[in-house]
């Protein structure tokens, strides 16, 4: 696993990262990053500490996750995929009736209460797992209609509850948005205890 130390709860944070172990593999290294916190894709892909994988669906009409979600594409098949290394944010104002999905792993720092926020433009959610496992993710926050990029209480539901999380697990993490058309952004934040 990883472990990262960060108390900066903005989108972006300079972050110092140790690895210990990734899947299976021990090895060490610590480098420094700016990042909002350490994310470990999985999913078939190569490993990269500190990215999440962002993927990109093209050509489907609709402002909900759902009219993403439904399409045959999805989630096998996007249009194109990159790694995003800077922040949990995709580039805005970039394209019109697409969707996207970024996602990988989050390892908590320390043990205790996480806050996490989205914003995005048009619909949006925010899954969480419980572990690893991407099948036990569940919705924890959600932009039902649109925001600005970065704008983290226009809505309630953007914000989740506090999630308790333990310091070293490995949790899978997803973030869906929709865009119809005009502006387009999605990002997630966290507030670690």
């Amino acid at each position: 696993m990883f472990d990262i130390s960060s108390s900066a709860p903005s989108c972006v944070a300079v972050s110092r990262i140790s690895a210990v172990r990734s899947f299976g593999r021990a090895f060490r290294a610590s480098i420094r990053v700016a990042l909002f916190f350490l994310l470990v894709i999985g999913m078939g892909q190569v490993s990269r500490a500190g990215s999440i994988l962002r993927e990109v669906f093209q050509g489907i009409g609709g402002t909900a996750v759902s009219d993403l979600t439904n399409n045959p594409a999805y989630p096998s098949k996007p249009s194109a995929t990159n790694y995003v290394t800077t922040a949990f944010e995709a580039p805005t104002d970039v394209d019109e009736n697409y969707g996207q999905r970024m996602h990988g792993y989050v390892i908590p720092p320390v043990t205790g209460n996480y806050t996490f926020w989205i914003a995005s433009d048009d619909g949006g959610a925010l899954f969480l797992s419980k572990d690893e496992n991407p099948a036990t993710a569940v919705q924890i926050a959600y932009v039902a209609s649109w925001t600005s990029s970065r704008e983290w209480g226009r809505e309630p539901n953007q914000q989740s509850a506090p999630i308790r999380l333990e310091a070293g697990r490995g949790y899978y993490i997803s973030a869906l948005q929709k865009e119809g058309g005009g502006g387009d952004n999605l990002a997630v934040r966290w507030l670690r205890p």
